[in-house]
């Protein structure tokens, strides 16, 4: 079986807890380079994923992509910064001193610089997701597989149309000659007969 190292897989996995969408494509690359973009909640399964992807996946360039929702929201907590609060609140209000300008800084607008507010997983069941991350892997690689395969075999049919296109215009080529001295030998055979 001939298989091109261009394909495409899509795979999904629903549970109540979270989807896990798993998106695989690759193109030709002389080594099997993969990428992965994956939430950070999911980065303890990168591994798991290089090495299942790379027991099917020999060569190209493979780009990953894994988008994981959670549909559960019972076990998020607003996790506060305060140090950081405040310290945006103090030079934010330095600056409106500096500038000569009133500085009506709010807790709202505090809160919504980096890391101020975040949220934050109380109790993740890891090997559910795991779970879930791998049928979705697992469907995705079946149908890249399938793509490649597919992709493999138009490649074969193009390649061998253009060989025997090619090998006709050889063929042709050495009848032409061929039947050009049959006539000649024929009479020179003729003449000493």
């Amino acid at each position: 079986m001939i298989k091109s190292m261009t394909g495409f897989g899509r795979g999904e996995s629903v549970s109540e807890d979270c989807k896990v969408t798993v998106e695989i494509k690759a193109v030709n690359h002389r080594y099997c380079d993969l990428n992965m973009k994956l939430p950070r909640k999911l980065n303890y399964l990168e591994a798991d994923i290089r090495s299942f992807l790379k027991q099917s996946i020999q060569r190209g360039k493979v780009d990953v992509f894994i988008n994981y929702e959670d549909l559960s929201a019972k076990d998020v907590n607003v996790r506060l910064n305060e140090e950081l609060g405040k310290e945006y609140y103090a030079a934010l209000t330095k600056l409106g001193e500096t500038l000569g300008i009133s500085s009506d800084v709010t807790a709202l607008q505090i809160g919504r610089f980096p890391d101020v507010l975040s949220l934050e997983d109380v109790a993740v069941n890891q090997e559910s997701i795991k779970e879930q991350l791998m049928k979705a892997l697992s469907e995705a690689a079946g149908h890249f597989s399938d793509s490649r395969e597919k992709e493999g075999e138009n490649l074969k049919t193009d390649i061998l149309a253009k060989l025997e296109g090619k090998m006709l215009l050889l063929l042709r080529s050495v009848i032409h000659q061929l039947s050009a001295n049959t006539a000649k030998n024929l009479k020179i055979k003729l003449q000493n007969f």
